[in-house]
């Protein structure tokens, strides 16, 4: 049996647990990056990784224990605050001398963010596009994993895929951020997962795109793809208008990217068209339609289970959930034809692929190499419309 087939039925199956809130603040699902720079390969020269915790904050070059963070909740601010010479050396490094500590702490930030965007310009000087992937729920750089998948694992075979028929040096930035992770083990999995997802991925997700703007708005290069998958998508709408209804002021003091040519790409989105109601709030403003520099595309399986919340099975459905329930995640799955809500609203702009079936066979699963990059001939037409 089809192993993505096997370990769907099996999550799916686990949703019979109670639906009972789960306790808050899910800490123990974080997901920490401290030890990046020793569990990850050192970086190829046309590869850049950026690392964020679940408040937005970028991980420094310096080593962190994980199980520190861990005991810090999970935040750097927390990890900062506990550990006051390492914080005060990272302020030394980079010439920040004054402040209160949250002071420092913005500033700290603004300077990570700075050296990252100098990073990619110094090195991506004869590429003619830069591809910035953003990864989606439940998943981890690095470390343990039973029948998952490791975002790294996935960025790997998405810039493969896109190497293939690249018309010129193309350039990648990786962006690793604390989406939560569940792992398969731990019991009623997707009751604990709608409200993960909901309640601490979702906010994270807003949290970091914010924080995104200030290096993607620094790309010298004036030709950016933004390639999202399942929850990524919202990472990358935050960072490109003011998505969330939420946190107006943090939204108004970080522009917008304003490269002239931006594509985001959404593979298996895993949120609905409402999320665009906000697409022209921009910083600065943008007179629509003339001025837009985002073209939008949506990769898309009307059969992807994960989107659903739900599989047909004989004369029934396992789960018996819909996309709208607990947290909506209607668009990648064009659940009540959503996708024709969000090209109606974008005056027809947007650009569709559909990759539902595999010669003639309906794919049922999520995973981003499995499900969406190894249906080699639909998703070839993605790759080439990336790479114009």
């Amino acid at each position: 049996m089809n192993r993505c087939f096997l370990m769907m039925c099996i999550i799916l199956f686990q949703w019979r647990g109670s639906f009972a809130q789960i306790p808050k603040p899910y800490n123990h699902y974080d997901v920490t990056f401290g030890k990046h720079n020793k569990k990850l390969p050192e970086e190829a020269s046309n590869i850049v990784r950026i690392f964020l915790d679940k408040d937005g904050n970028y991980y420094p070059e310096m080593y962190i224990n994980d199980r520190d963070l861990r005991k810090c909740h999970n935040s750097l601010a927390e990890w900062y605050a506990e550990n006051v010479d390492e914080f005060g050396e990272l302020c030394v490094i980079n010439n920040i001398a004054t402040g209160t500590f949250e002071e420092k702490l913005i500033k700290l930030n603004d300077a990570l963010a700075l050296k990252i965007a100098n990073n990619i310009n110094a090195r991506n000087e004869n590429s003619y596009l830069v591809n910035v992937s953003i990864h989606g729920f439940s998943k981890k750089a690095y470390g343990v994993r039973i029948m998952n998948r490791l975002a790294s694992g996935d960025n790997k075979k998405l810039e493969a895929a896109l190497s293939q028929k690249a018309k010129g040096k193309l350039f990648f930035v990786e962006v690793y951020w604390d989406a939560k992770y569940i792992g398969m083990l731990q019991g009623s999995i997707l009751a604990k997962w709608s409200y993960i997802f909901r309640d601490a991925a979702m906010p994270n997700a807003m949290n970091v795109g914010l924080s995104l703007r200030k290096v993607i708005s620094n790309i010298a290069n004036q030709h950016i793809n933004i390639i999202t998958h399942s929850l990524g998508a919202r990472v990358a709408c935050e960072l490109l208008f003011n998505a969330e209804d939420s946190n107006i002021a943090r939204q108004h003091s970080i522009p917008t990217p304003q490269q002239a040519h931006i594509k985001l790409c959404m593979i298996a989105p895993a949120i609905c068209t409402g999320l665009f109601k906000n697409y022209w709030q921009r910083i600065p403003e943008v007179t629509k339609p003339v001025n837009d520099n985002y073209s939008i595309s949506v990769v898309y399986n009307t059969n992807d289970i994960a989107l659903n919340k739900s599989m047909p099975f004989l004369f029934f459905h396992i789960g018996n959930k819909t996309a709208d329930d607990v947290a909506c995640t209607s668009l990648g799955c064009d659940y009540k034809n959503d996708l024709a809500k969000l090209k109606d609203s974008m005056n027809n702009k947007l650009r569709t692929f559909n990759l539902s079936g595999k010669h003639g066979t309906p794919r049922i699963g999520h995973y981003l190499n499995h499900c969406y990059i190894r249906n080699k001939a639909p998703f070839a037409d993605v790759v080439e419309y990336l790479n114009e």
